[in-house]
């Protein structure tokens, strides 16, 4: 930590914009961070999801699939914020 009682008035607020960017660059990455975690608990879930049907709810699923004609990835329809 910087001796902020020698800074002048330029100083400090020349300090306050330098930890104010770096609190925003902070906030963006964690903003990502957040967004990974999100997606793979989501994955995790989803995997778990389907090791629990049975024989014939997994058919019943993949018939569903095939009669809405399959189902499209994330990057194939463009989500925004997908960037696979």
């Amino acid at each position: 930590m910087k001796n902020l009682t020698n800074m002048t008035v330029e100083q400090l607020e020349k300090e306050i914009h330098t930890l104010d960017e770096k609190r925003s660059a902070i906030r963006e990455e964690m903003r990502q961070v957040h967004a990974e975690l999100d997606k793979r608990l989501a994955e995790q879930g989803a995997a778990a999801a389907l090791e629990r049907l049975s024989d014939g709810e997994r058919r019943a699923l993949l018939q569903m699939i095939e009669e809405a004609g399959g189902v499209e990835s994330l990057a194939a329809v463009g989500v925004p914020g997908d960037a696979r």
